[in-house]
């Protein structure tokens, strides 16, 4: 069963770069991904709350998490669906229940 859940390009992106890197600091990521290092905690704590992704220690180290995974595969590439995404940050995608 899935729902529809919304998800900004940002979050899309901190999905990849943790895909990517396995563990991070939202402040590290912030960097790699040229946002704001307080946007960047934010959103990793709203993903948290999603379950998209999860904290590893207490210093607020985050990995993604196989539903983030299942998101991020529904998104698909930042780059490539800029030009279909619907305007604005959000969108709506199917995601797989918790």
């Amino acid at each position: 069963m899935s729902r529809h859940v919304k998800i900004r390009r940002t979050d899309a992106a901190i999905l990849q770069h943790l895909a990517r890197e396995r563990l991070s600091y939202p402040t590290v990521a912030a960097v790699d991904l040229g946002i704001d290092p307080a946007e960047a905690r934010r959103r990793c704590e709203k993903l948290a709350d999603e379950e998209f992704v999860e904290p590893v220690s207490a210093e607020v180290v985050y990995r993604i998490t196989d539903r983030g995974e299942a998101v991020l595969d529904v998104y698909g590439d930042v780059a490539e669906t800029a030009d279909e995404a619907p305007t604005g940050d959000d969108a709506d995608w199917a995601v797989p229940e918790r």
